[in-house]
């Protein structure tokens, strides 16, 4: 017969506790051939878990930037060097020069 994986939620710094409790318990009942080995996850696992998720919300927060940025053209001003502008944007929001920016559907 095939074993399963189960999860067991521990409070912080528990986990070793609750890994000889559950060792113990299983002994005691004489069920050791119906559980394999009870793995405590290490600092490693911890740290891993810790940089994923760190990760996952600094790309959800980037996706949620990207939506809601406004749409900007790419038109270098002549006189500062700024690149992006609003689309119907008149002059530079940096110095105030005076802009042609082309607009593609015309």
């Amino acid at each position: 017969m095939s074993m399963r994986w189960y999860v067991v939620h521990a409070y912080s710094q528990y986990e070793n506790s609750v890994k000889k409790a559950m060792v113990e318990r299983i002994a005691r009942a004489g069920l050791q051939d119906k559980f394999g080995d009870i793995l405590v996850p290490g600092a490693a696992g911890r740290l891993i878990s810790i940089l994923i998720m760190i990760g996952g919300v600094s790309l959800f927060f980037r996706l949620i930037q990207v939506v809601m940025r406004p749409n900007k053209v790419r038109y270098p001003c002549p006189s500062c060097g700024l690149t992006r502008h609003e689309p119907d944007a008149v002059h530079c929001k940096a110095c105030g020069q005076l802009l042609c920016i082309v607009d593609d559907n015309d």
